[in-house]
């Protein structure tokens, strides 16, 4: 269960047969956690581990409170999120417009939330978290930028590599 002003998903099912039971097994994205990597070999699970994490997100969260940008670099996986109303967009390795779109997008609500972090004193996730969702025309919540294929994302997209590094870097306080 979400604890105020934490960010929890459910990921899997721990199975305990000795017990008879099966407990669902939380991933916590709030804080120093807030990062996942997949990592694993080809047609391994990775697409269909990030998508179970945006489903999941989708799931115990409102849009107001989560939104998902995809990059999609692997065998398109991730574009079956598109309709969910919490995903901004799914962007294809081949659409270059759209990629570069949706990192800039993000790079610029990075910037706006930390000025209007230091406008309204706020002073941590957690703290935004425990405001009313969507209070101050912020609508977006906590945003993730999943990346499948990071790759072809390198091997295609250098010049975004550095841009999303920042992100990643500055995003978890924002």
């Amino acid at each position: 269960p979400e604890l105020r002003g934490a960010l929890q998903v459910p990921i899997a099912l721990i199975d305990k047969p000795r017990e008879q039971v099966r407990d669902v097994m939380w991933l916590q994205l709030g804080g120093p956690a807030g990062h996942m990597a997949v990592v694993g070999g080809t047609q391994s699970g990775k697409s269909t581990a990030m998508r179970a994490l945006v489903c999941g997100l989708a799931l115990t969260h409102t849009p107001l409170e989560v939104q998902i940008y995809c990059l999609d670099f692997g065998g398109g996986a991730l574009g079956t999120l598109r309709d969910l109303p919490h995903v901004g967009g799914v962007a294809g390795r081949l659409d270059a417009v759209a990629v570069r779109r949706t990192v800039g997008e993000i790079s610029t609500l990075l910037t706006q939330r930390e000025r209007r972090f230091a406008e309204l004193s706020i002073d941590s996730m957690t703290t935004y978290r425990q405001r009313p969702a969507g209070a101050d025309g912020d609508p977006f919540g906590d945003v993730f930028l999943v990346v499948d294929g990071w790759a072809s994302l390198r091997k295609d997209y250098d010049e975004l590599e550095t841009v999303i590094t920042d992100i990643a870097t500055r995003g978890l306080s924002y």
